[in-house]
């Protein structure tokens, strides 16, 4: 059974991300994720999901 998984990925390199990913897929998620690099663009995400709920 593959499970939803929402990730907000903090990590500047893409493949490292991409791995990470791949692993929560190998875990059995399906994860829906945004990949953001730097401190001010995780603050702008976080607030971005806030605002959605």
């Amino acid at each position: 059974m593959v499970r939803p998984l929402r990730v907000l990925v903090i990590e500047d390199n893409e493949d490292d991300a991409a791995l990470l990913l791949r692993e929560l897929q190998r875990g059995g998620y399906e994860p829906v994720a945004r990949r953001v690099e730097t401190p001010a663009a995780m603050h702008h995400a976080l607030q971005q999901e806030t605002a959605r709920r």
